[in-house]
């Protein structure tokens, strides 16, 4: 696993270990300079991707998104957003392009930026929740928000309607007929939270676990989908 260790006066350094905590390495030093938010692997699993945040460090900065090769030995910055901070972000199935959404005065625009960052196609503006489409494993479904509705649509090829996810939150798919989900229920102060499997054929939920929480937490899947991880804050 990759994993990011605070040095000092916000720099953070880039790390990688076994999933047993043994043979821990160093691959970046200083090279972020701000705590990461978020981190994909592409579909190919040839580079992570990691979204920065910069609220905490200068009302001017806004943030950007790095690619870190596998194997730690290249970095690139595909972002240089003008306008906007980068808000939220992920992979189109061809690993070839990052999805990612840019705030701005007057709303949120979503781009589409090649993996060198040589191409950068405007998307369009959205709603207030602005996620990118989560594809299936087998890259032939899409699972979108949309925001007017406040639903969960899933798409399938050869379907003219999608089909509405009776889910409060989607996390991630777990197969190409299951995802994660998490639903909130509680207060502002102690939000409770539920993981859950949920079955799209068949629409059953298999409960895995109930915690409390008071700030965001954001579930992954491992690359071999058999390990279900977030980080508390």
């Amino acid at each position: 696993i990759f994993y990011t260790k605070y040095k000092s006066n916000r720099y953070y350094g880039l790390w990688r270990m076994r999933l047993n905590g043994t043979k821990k390495e160093q691959l970046i030093d200083d090279i972020i300079s701000f705590e990461p938010q978020a981190t994909q692997w592409s579909p190919d699993k040839q580079w992570m991707a990691i979204s920065t945040y910069s609220e905490q460090i200068s009302p001017d900065f806004s943030g950007s998104i790095y690619l870190v090769r596998h194997d730690g030995e290249e970095v690139r910055e595909i972002t240089t957003p003008e306008t906007g901070e980068i808000t939220s972000f992920g992979w189109l199935f061809d690993s070839e392009w990052v999805n990612y959404f840019e705030r701005r005065d007057d709303g949120e625009y979503s781009y589409e930026v090649r993996i060198d960052g040589t191409e950068r196609q405007p998307q369009g503006q959205r709603g207030w929740l602005n996620l990118p489409p989560l594809r299936s494993p087998d890259g032939h479904s899409t699972i979108t928000w949309e925001a007017e509705s406040n639903e969960w649509l899933l798409h399938r090829p050869n379907e003219d309607e999608p089909q509405i996810l009776d889910v409060q939150y989607v996390e991630d798919w777990l197969t190409n007929d299951a995802i994660i989900a998490t639903d909130y229920g509680g207060s502002l102060e102690d939000t409770r939270v539920s993981v859950y499997r949920y079955d799209i054929s068949t629409k059953q939920r298999t409960n895995y676990l109930e915690y409390s929480r008071q700030s965001e937490t954001t579930w992954r899947i491992s690359p071999t989908r058999e390990w279900l991880y977030t980080r508390f804050c």
